[in-house]
């Protein structure tokens, strides 16, 4: 048996041939549709008793099996009885073989469907071994970047894309029940790919770092992709970050939940602007941190939580890493981007009638990322009221509480002995990179909460919460003048998007009642948002965010608080030729 980890070099040369002769046929041409579990059924021809009978000394157990690719395809289907599909290719000399153990995939899969086949290890010539599971048995989501398998059969280009196209890491095709079926195939792997968590593996790749990937290298490109502003600290900040530098104090630790100072600030703020009087603060090192640290109090692996559609990317992704990726629930917001309550109750009733266990946590974010919708207070009184009746934690994400607009819906906030609110000084303070945010949160949960946080930051940076003060004394005023000011820029960039409106009315652009995003829907020939969005940086010299990032494939978002007027104006002209050019047909 050779180690897959010497194949990366040889493969692409000596399987060419292999590639192109023995799989081009099979694997070239687009499968037909996926059958149905009882179609699958009905087709298979060999029986789990003929199958038993193939097993050396009665079993399988440890044992190596060389069948003909077509009869052990057919065998491995017949096992299981409910996989719609498996598509195995090998060649016939065993000699120079490739090992894969895939132990224990699933108790309910094609290898083990009826207990005959505990563990199972073929050997496979020059390794070509892909599975195609029904969705309908298995109603999962894809083990992220399965197309590194693939990597080794580089020798044909179509053969390449093709296997890409079907493992890409957005696919929900596979769905693996068992962490040792992907660890036991990525241990052969070593060359190609690290054995890493099956929970990061299941966690999108954040579109952030996507983003700034796709720009490295290219010149006069404009982002008004990441979701930042474009100002500084207030004075008083910045004063405070210099004598923060100078003080002893700033290189030790403080209390895990914060400088007793800077929380006392935050309460007052809490019960003046936000009318929270019952709840506990904990200063975290940015909203994102305190949201893992809630999702972590909250969920074990496998419990169900919800998010409205579009969402923001990194909730999803931390509710990813706990193990509960395929317990995630994502309804579609109403048309105006408000989360859809209906769906919220028929969600949570269905659930409570059913006896099934129930979804242990909701998440709002108010003004919303990446809708820049504002969420009226009878909406957000409403959704508490169902969680609470039903024993379910509601989360709001209130990072955009200061950008509130003229003539629009005022920011709110609700409190509960079922609610958590998440805060942050980044965007409103243009603290970005200072990292603070905070939790308030019911006092019941404290312990919890000190678990995670001394596990994960012990506590944030004394220099950050530093400024973070020094940005409190500057007040609310402060950050209004600073919001009023992005009217302007906010303009010109509906204006650039006015080949979107023409063409699909105006509903295909929501947002601007609060945050700072526009979120705009793509036309129909113009779906492929990521295609989209990378021919307006490659062609136009501006870059947005693909909004199947977002849950949302064929939208974009647009943030127009990033860069100064000047640099917005050649922006947001950019944008209009490029969103002209996507009408006009021409992604």
């Amino acid at each position: 048996m050779r180690s897959l980890g010497r194949t990366y070099a040889e493969y692409t040369s000596s399987s060419r041939e292999l590639i192109t002769t023995t799989c081009a046929s099979a694997l070239l041409t687009p499968p037909a549709p996926m059958p149905t579990i009882s179609q699958s059924r009905a087709r298979c021809s060999v029986s789990s008793s003929q199958l038993a009978q193939k097993r050396p000394s009665g079993k399988l157990e440890g044992a190596r099996v060389l069948l003909p690719a077509a009869e052990a395809a057919a065998a491995l289907v017949a096992a299981g009885g409910d996989a719609a599909d498996l598509v195995l290719r090998c060649c016939e000399d065993p000699t120079d073989a490739v090992g894969f153990s895939l132990r224990r995939c699933c108790q309910r899969c094609c290898c083990c469907g009826d207990g005959l086949l505990p563990s199972l290890s073929l050997s496979l010539p020059n390794a070509f071994c892909f599975f195609f599971f029904n969705p309908l048995l298995f109603g999962g989501s894809f083990c992220n970047n399965l197309s590194q398998l693939v990597a080794i059969a580089d020798g044909s280009r179509r053969y390449v894309s093709y296997c890409k196209l079907l493992f890409n890491s957005n696919s929900p095709l596979v769905r693996f029940a068992d962490d040792g079926c992907m660890r036991s195939v990525l241990r052969h792997m070593s060359g190609i790919t690290s054995t890493v968590s099956r929970r990061v593996q299941q966690t999108d790749t954040p579109c952030i770092v996507t983003m700034q990937q796709m720009l490295r290298g290219k010149e006069d490109v404009i982002s008004l992709a990441q979701g930042i502003v474009h100002w500084p600290p207030p004075a008083e900040a910045l004063a405070s970050a210099r004598a923060a530098a100078d003080s002893p104090n700033s290189s030790l630790y403080c209390a895990d939940d914060g400088l007793p100072h800077l929380r006392d600030a935050l309460k007052r703020k809490l019960a003046q602007e936000n009318a929270l009087t019952a709840s506990e603060v904990m200063v975290t090192a940015g909203a994102n941190q305190a949201f893992t640290n809630v999702v972590l109090a909250l969920l074990d692996a496998g419990d169900s939580a919800l998010l409205f559609r579009p969402y923001y990317f990194n909730h999803l992704m931390a509710l990813q890493m706990t193990g509960s990726a395929r317990e995630l629930v994502l309804p579609p917001s109403l048309g105006d981007m408000q989360p859809d309550l209906s769906a919220l109750r028929t969600e949570l009733e269905t659930r409570a009638a059913a006896g099934d266990r129930q979804l242990r946590m909701v998440t709002l974010v108010n003004p919303g990322n990446p809708t820049g919708v504002m969420v009226p207070l009878e909406t957000l009184e409403a959704a508490s009221e169902l969680c609470k009746a039903h024993g379910v934690w509601l989360v709001v994400d209130n990072t955009y509480e200061h950008f509130e607009y003229e003539g629009e819906a005022p920011h709110r906030c609700v409190e509960g002995e079922h609610v958590i609110n998440i805060f942050s000084f980044s965007k409103a303070f243009g603290m970005m990179g200072w990292r603070v945010g905070y939790l308030a949160f019911p006092p019941a949960l404290g312990p919890s909460l000190f678990k995670l946080q001394d596990t994960i930051v012990i506590c944030p940076s004394v220099a950050s919460q530093e400024v973070a003060f020094g940005a409190l004394s500057a007040g609310r005023g402060w950050v209004k003048e600073r919001v009023r000011g992005l009217a302007e820029q906010k303009a010109l960039v509906l204006e650039a998007l006015e080949p979107l409106i023409k063409a699909m009315g105006p509903e295909a652009v929501q947002g601007g009642s609060g945050a700072i995003y526009l979120f705009c829907k793509l036309p129909d020939h113009a779906q492929d948002d990521v295609a989209a969005v990378k021919m307006l940086t490659e062609k136009f010299g501006v870059c947005i965010i693909p909004g199947s990032a977002c849950g949302m494939p064929g939208h974009v978002r647009l943030c127009y608080a990033n860069k100064d007027l000047e640099t917005t104006r050649e922006a947001a002209q950019r944008l209009k030729r490029g969103m002209q050019a996507i009408v006009d047909g021409d992604v």
